[in-house]
């Protein structure tokens, strides 16, 4: 795991900054994260407007985005421009997206709106892949904390999730700056 610590990182439970210990998502591969993206979105009944109405939907809907964001984040991939990049590149990449162009303006704008279910769909993809590669955390509440009674190491992979997002944030915030 890489260390890793964003200002104003935080426990939700706690006001107390955290180091950040980021696991390495792709230690199952690439394909197999792609497919627990996928699954992972899915458990999440996502409904698309378009789907339901049978009115064209002038936004991503989010069973498009839901797994394409939460998978180029466990991938290291954080840049809206980046993703989108991927969309000429990469197969998977195409498939995730639906056939449909989704564009970094979209991407900021649904991880504006939609910050929680991507922190949720994340934390589950972490949980999982450190259960399935039997990476353990190192710690799974923060020091000088009373148990939350939380699943062992939902608490920093929870943060981990929040700290993936911050960081997709910050390096947008910098390509619109540059």
């Amino acid at each position: 795991m890489n260390s890793m610590n964003i200002l104003g990182d935080r426990s939700p439970e706690s006001s107390v900054d955290a180091e950040i210990e980021m696991t390495d998502l792709t230690v199952l591969g690439t394909a197999a994260l792609y497919e627990l993206a996928v699954e992972l979105a899915n458990r999440e009944n996502l409904a698309c407007f378009e789907t339901c109405t049978k009115v064209k939907c002038p936004h991503v809907c989010p069973p498009v985005i839901v797994p394409l964001m939460v998978y180029c984040y466990a991938a290291g991939i954080y840049g809206s421009h980046e993703i989108e990049d991927l969309l000429f590149k990469e197969e998977n990449i195409q498939r995730l997206s639906g056939d449909k162009w989704v564009q970094p303006s979209q991407i900021r704008c649904f991880r504006r709106q939609h910050r929680d279910l991507l922190r949720r769909c994340l934390s589950q993809l972490i949980r999982e892949v450190r259960a399935r590669s039997g990476t353990i955390a190192q710690r799974s509440e923060p020091a000088g904390e009373v148990s939350t009674g939380r699943k062992p190491g939902a608490w920093d992979c929870e943060l981990e999730a929040e700290a993936r997002i911050q960081l997709a944030i910050l390096i947008d915030s910098m390509e619109l700056d540059a």
